[in-house]
């Protein structure tokens, strides 16, 4: 999501662009790999117990959902929860580990990113698959007005991106991109002056394309409305969503279905993997001891989160 954890950003950004939360997708799966990236350690556990109220308010600002619909998507939305306590949150916590067992040794390497940037990537489609039969479901139950209003949304979504990171002159486009990931990395850990003037030079080095991100969501955007207008229209039944659904959660490994967007948005992740490793690089032992200190944490957290939920199900 997408970026899982509040570091993975160092690594993943969607389509290498800078993440708006307002542009996250329609699907209710799309905030599970959000969530976890929203919260420092003591608000993980917080944010996790109360994400079925978290993911209806989110579902309700694309597409305002009538008591019916609202009563389904609880019930569904408690189920997928479950599912997602018992069987992601052990893969999560062993990722963070894994990190946690990197930093400690101070051997990040530009491989080790690159290497979590597809498991993340993985992570989310595993998220999307499990949600496809009911994101199915929810493209029969939604009504023509809603499709407006979901088309309305993307609209604005697109429009405060264009606001936020085009708009601006080119120096201050970098500065913010700048800025945006020394607040990333300071949820991991405390930068000095020097390190953090070192980070906004890797960025003037490393600079990314912020027009084409723009265009894979619009794509995206329009293959969405197109699915559910057909759906609406009679002209696609359940199996052909699903496997139109499927279709569009396999762009998310890839980056993009256009080659020529997909090297452009390639090139973007590559560069901010190659940031992430040179601002790993600087860290003191002191500094990855501290790192190592809040992954072990965020662990913790999460292996409390998947007990609790063995207990409920008992």
């Amino acid at each position: 999501m997408t970026q899982l954890f509040r570091f993975a950003p160092l690594w993943l950004t969607r389509w290498g662009a800078p993440c708006t939360r307002s542009a996250r997708r329609w699907h209710f799966a799309g905030l599970l790999v959000l969530t976890l990236g929203l919260t420092g350690c003591s608000a993980v556990k917080l944010t996790y117990q109360n994400l079925d109220t978290l993911i209806l308010f989110w579902l309700n600002r694309y597409v305002a959902l009538d008591g019916s619909q609202e009563t389904w998507a609880k019930e569904r939305i408690t189920q997928y929860l479950q599912w997602h306590r018992q069987t992601q949150l052990p893969l999560y916590v062993t990722q963070l580990e894994s990190l946690q067992l990197q930093l400690q040794q101070g051997d990040v390497k530009l491989a080790d990113a690159r290497r979590l940037n597809q498991t993340l990537r993985q992570f989310g489609v595993t998220l999307l698959e499990q949600a496809l039969p009911d994101l199915v479901e929810l493209s029969f139950r939604l009504r023509p007005e809603q499709l407006t209003q979901l088309e309305q949304r993307f609209q604005k979504d697109n429009k405060t991106y264009r606001q936020t990171f085009l708009a601006p002159p080119p120096a201050e486009r970098l500065q913010a991109r700048a800025e945006k990931m020394l607040d990333r990395i300071g949820w991991l850990v405390d930068l000095n002056r020097s390190q953090a003037q070192e980070i906004r030079q890797l960025t003037a080095q490393y600079p990314v394309n912020l027009f084409t991100p723009l265009e894979e969501r619009q794509a995206r955007q329009q293959e969405v409305l197109d699915l559910l207008r057909q759906v609406q229209q009679g002209n696609l039944d359940r199996e052909q969503t699903k496997q139109r659904l499927h279709h569009l959660f396999q762009a998310v490994p890839l980056l993009s279905q256009d080659e020529g967007r997909r090297n452009i948005l390639r090139d973007n992740v590559e560069k901010n993997l190659l940031i992430t490793q040179a601002t790993l690089a600087l860290l003191t032992p002191e500094q990855r001891q501290q790192s190592a200190k809040k992954l072990a944490n965020w662990a913790r957290d999460l292996r409390d989160l998947q007990r609790e939920g063995q207990g409920a199900t008992r």
